[in-house]
């Protein structure tokens, strides 16, 4: 697994902050704006 110099962490880890940062954390917040959210942003999905 590659390490990126001077970060002692793999480089993976910094695609998943990434993924976490700019899709999930905002994902979950859309869910949880009201009741319903939830199932409407997948059933959006799946049309998509």
């Amino acid at each position: 697994m590659p390490v990126l110099p001077g970060r002692g962490r793999p480089a993976f880890g910094m695609t998943v902050d990434r993924i976490l940062k700019d899709f999930f954390v905002p994902f979950v917040a859309l869910r949880n704006r009201r009741r319903g959210y939830a199932v409407s942003i997948i059933k959006a999905g799946l049309k998509g």
